[in-house]
C-alpha cells in the first residue's frame, strides 16, 4: 500500500511539472505568433524586411542625394554594388539623345572590366579601377557584366512631389480611410508620378497613380474624349479598389503592393512558387515581365514612405501646395463644354 501511494505521488509530481511545461511552450508559442507579421486589410507594419535593405537603402539616396544631374552606376541584381556615382553639369536639360551616347561610354567601361577581370587569371595583378571592381563584385564577372544599369538621381523631383502633394493628400487620405486602408499606401504617387496629373508614362500609363489603359478602363472611363486616369480623385477611387483586390487575393501587403506594378495574376505565380515572403518572390520568382521594375516596387514604395515620414529631416524647407478644394455640380440639361469653362472660368 505505501509503494502505491509513492507511486501516485511521483506520477502526480511529473504530471504537474508536465503541465507546466505545456502552459509555458504554448505562452511562448502564442507570444511568437503575436510577433509575427499581421496581415489584415487596415493593419500592417510597413518595416523593411531582412535582405530587402540594400534596395530600400538605394532608394532612399536616390530620393534624398542625388539629384537629376546625378547618375549612379550599379549592378542590377545586388544594389549594394555601385560602380560609379557621377555628375553632368547641366545633364538634365541635355538632349536624351546627347545623355544616352555619354552615359552608354560609362556603361561600356564597366562591362569591358567585368570581362577583362573575369579572362585574367592573376587577380593579384589588377590595379586602378579594375582592382577595385574586383573587390566590389568579387565573384560571376562575367554575369555582372550584363547586370550593369544607371540610374539617375531623383532628388528634386521628390521635393516637387512633396510640394504638390499638399494639393491632394488630404482628399486622398479621405478616401483611402473610407475605403478602409493603410494611410501609408497613399505614397505610391511619390514614386509613380510626383503627383503630376499630367504625367504620362513611355508604356501609356496616365495620371498621379499611373494607370494602364487596360487596367484604368477596369475602374474609370478611358478614351479619346474622357480620360478618368488623369482625375486625381477618381483615380484615386480606382487605386484604393485595386489595392483591396490585389490585398483579397494575396493577403500580404508586400505582395499586393508589388502586384499593382506586375498585376494579381503575375503576383499568385510568384507566391505560388515561392510563398508569400516578398523576398524570397524578389530573389526566386523568374517570368519575362518580372523585371527590375516589378522587383524593386516594394522597395521603392519603403524608401518612399520613410522619406514621406521623415521629411524635416530630408527636405526641411519644403512648403506644401494649398489643399485642393472640390464642389459638385450636376447639371438637369445638356450644357455644352465651352459654356462651362466661359461661365465659370475654367480650362
Amino acid at each position: 500500500m505505501h509503494l502505491k501511494v509513492k507511486d501516485l505521488l511521483t506520477i502526480a509530481i511529473k504530471t504537474f511539472f508536465l503541465f507546466l511545461i505545456l502552459m509555458f511552450s504554448s505562452q511562448g508559442y502564442a507570444h511568437a505568433n503575436l510577433n509575427r507579421e499581421i496581415h489584415t486589410l487596415n493593419h500592417y507594419h510597413f518595416s523593411t524586411p531582412t535582405g530587402l535593405e540594400p534596395k530600400v537603402e538605394f532608394w532612399k539616396k536616390i530620393y534624398t542625394e542625388y539629384s537629376t544631374d546625378h547618375y549612379v552606376v550599379h549592378d542590377t541584381k545586388n544594389l549594394g554594388i555601385i560602380y560609379e556615382i557621377g555628375y553632368i553639369k547641366n545633364g538634365s536639360k541635355m538632349s536624351s539623345r546627347a545623355r544616352e551616347h555619354r552615359l552608354g561610354k560609362v556603361k561600356r567601361k564597366y562591362k569591358k572590366l567585368l570581362l577583362q577581370i573575369s579572362r585574367t587569371k592573376k587577380y593579384l595583378s589588377l590595379k586602378g579601377d579594375a582592382k577595385r571592381v574586383y573587390h566590389l563584385v568579387k565573384s560571376d564577372f562575367r554575369k555582372a557584366s550584363r547586370r550593369i544599369r544607371l540610374q539617375t538621381g531623383q532628388k528634386e523631383r521628390f521635393m516637387a512631389g512633396l510640394e504638390r502633394s499638399g494639393t491632394y493628400k488630404d482628399n486622398i487620405n479621405r478616401i483611402f480611410s473610407k475605403a478602409n486602408l493603410h494611410l501609408e499606401l497613399a505614397v505610391r504617387p511619390h514614386v509613380e508620378s510626383s503627383f503630376q496629373v499630367n504625367a504620362y508614362s513611355s508604356a501609356g500609363a496616365a495620371g498621379i497613380w499611373q494607370f494602364t489603359r487596360g487596367t484604368g478602363r477596369l475602374f474609370m472611363s478611358v478614351g479619346y474624349d474622357v480620360d478618368e486616369r488623369r482625375d486625381p480623385i477618381l483615380s484615386t477611387i480606382a487605386a484604393a479598389k485595386l489595392l483591396k483586390l490585389n490585398f483579397e487575393a494575396l493577403q500580404s501587403w508586400p505582395l499586393a503592393i508589388t502586384a499593382y506594378n506586375h498585376g494579381t495574376q503575375g503576383m499568385k505565380n510568384a507566391k505560388k512558387r515561392h510563398g508569400a515572403s516578398i523576398v524570397d518572390v524578389i530573389n526566386g520568382y523568374r517570368s519575362r515581365s518580372f523585371g527590375f521594375a516589378s522587383k524593386n516596387f516594394y522597395a521603392e514604395f519603403l524608401a518612399a514612405l520613410h522619406v514621406v515620414n521623415n521629411k524635416s529631416k530630408y527636405f526641411p524647407h519644403t512648403t506644401f501646395d494649398k489643399p485642393l478644394k472640390l464642389s459638385s455640380v450636376v447639371f438637369k440639361d445638356f450644357v455644352t463644354i465651352s459654356s462651362v469653362m466661359s461661365n465659370l472660368k475654367m480650362t
